[in-house]
């Protein structure tokens, strides 16, 4: 007799990747940038820096990344 399982990884993996995706929207839509080049100064390059930083958050945002955070990595 063949075993089915319930559903396929991949929508196992869907499902999950969802539910991380649900979590983190909340956190990136409050989150902010700034311009922040390091290649302005005259003289000096980073080969690949970034052009962007994030801004400094509150720290009730803080909580809720790293409770995203912790959350994803725990599997719950």
């Amino acid at each position: 007799m063949t075993v089915v399982p319930e559903s396929s990884y991949i929508e196992a993996l869907l499902g999950e990747l969802g539910q991380i995706e649900e979590r983190y929207v909340d956190v990136v839509e409050h989150s902010e940038t700034y311009y922040s080049n390091p290649n302005r100064p005259v003289g000096t390059y980073f080969i690949g820096a970034a052009d962007y930083s994030w801004k400094a958050s509150d720290p009730a945002l803080e909580a809720t990344g790293c409770h995203c955070f912790v959350t994803s990595v725990a599997g719950k």
